[in-house]
């Protein structure tokens, strides 16, 4: 179990993870493929109190900055490898449970900017997420 948060935290994963099992996530947008990676990582600044967990994602080719998940927990209980608390208590299923709806959360933005035939990167999926702005399908005249 390690609590510090790697430099990259996408050099050790490439694919999306959920409560331990690991699952390629991906979608096509005019044939091309596009993969969605969130990581929850401990601030790089750690304290032994609460922490709230960043956001690392990454959108194909392209990352953002980490941002807050809303979601905080005490820094000896977080599993990085597993992306969620280690413990069986209600506090731990409340948060891995938060933490599953973000990710959802996450894919539901790609996927409707896939639709909207708009190419998606890190930051709109980010900027979309913390918001909660409405994706508009883009209309096009032929």
């Amino acid at each position: 179990m390690s609590h510090r948060s790697p430099e990259n935290p996408f050099s050790r994963l490439t694919t999306h993870q959920v409560m331990n099992t690991q699952q390629p996530l991906s979608f096509t947008l005019k044939r091309q493929r596009i993969e969605l990676a969130l990581l929850f990582e401990l601030p790089a600044q750690l304290n032994q109190g609460l922490c709230e967990l960043q956001c690392h994602l990454r959108v194909g080719g392209t990352t953002c900055p980490p941002y807050g998940s809303g979601v905080f927990v005490l820094a000896l209980q977080w599993n990085v490898d597993g992306q969620q608390l280690e413990n069986n208590s209600t506090e731990a299923l409340v948060v891995n449970r938060a933490l599953s709806e973000i990710r959802a959360q996450h894919r539901q933005i790609l996927q409707e900017l896939i639709l909207a035939d708009i190419e998606p990167t890190s930051m709109m999926v980010r900027d979309y997420w913390l918001t909660g702005q409405t994706i508009s399908p883009r209309l096009t005249l032929k």
